[in-house]
């Protein structure tokens, strides 16, 4: 067993890292397997991302992100860059999204933001890190936005049959920022574990 590594599924601090992408842990065959429809979507691309300590990083302000495209079936990894803000006196960096959570015939579009920091329904009620879910705010609904397929596909992928109303709209961007505070303020590279906690979110896995 590895060292100080829980259960993505249950929590036990019995568990295993994937051998594939070493990013998601697993108790036993019965946990890996509740798990898999929706890791394997992104194992095997996070394995390649992760060779060489990350070695494909664009840069050091770049950093490993879910995005789930409004327009897509299925999730995709993406490096983020991040930008400092001028106007902190203690320094904070800024995941660059205007790209990701944009809609062509938009000139401007609102964001929202919801915050992960555990999953007590997995067994781990604290994470060492904030799992950031970024999307378009749903009380100013831009032009052409439509259903997320990458959520609500028709192949078997974040949800499929396991989740309630609520129906995501437009694109979704999944960040990690490093550590638990009020608001982190560095981002680090998020992890497939996190991509599971993303269900803590009406809609989500």
């Amino acid at each position: 067993m590895d060292v100080d590594v829980h259960c993505t599924i249950c929590g036990s601090s019995e568990a295993r890292r994937c051998a594939r992408c070493h990013s998601a842990a697993y108790c036993s065959l019965e946990c890996q397997q509740t798990d898999w429809r929706t890791h394997r979507l992104l194992c095997a691309k996070f394995s390649e991302q992760a060779q060489g300590s990350f070695a494909s990083r664009p840069s050091p302000t770049h950093y490993l992100a879910i995005s789930f495209p409004m327009d897509k079936t299925r999730p995709s990894l993406v490096w983020v860059d991040t930008k400092k803000d001028n106007y902190e006196v203690e320094p904070y960096f800024h995941p660059v999204l205007d790209q990701l959570l944009h809609i062509p015939g938009n000139k401007y579009i609102g964001r929202d933001l919801r915050q992960v920091r555990g999953n007590v329904l997995r067994g781990r009620p604290s994470t060492q890190d904030t799992l950031n879910l970024w999307f378009l705010d749903p009380d100013v609904p831009p032009r052409n936005i439509t259903t997320n397929k990458a959520i609500h596909g028709t192949i078997p992928t974040l949800i499929g049959d396991t989740w309630g109303e609520f129906i995501w709209k437009g694109p979704v961007v999944a960040v990690m920022r490093k550590g638990t505070g009020f608001e982190p303020r560095h981002s680090t590279d998020i992890t497939l574990t996190a991509y599971r906690d993303c269900h803590r979110l009406p809609g989500l896995l």
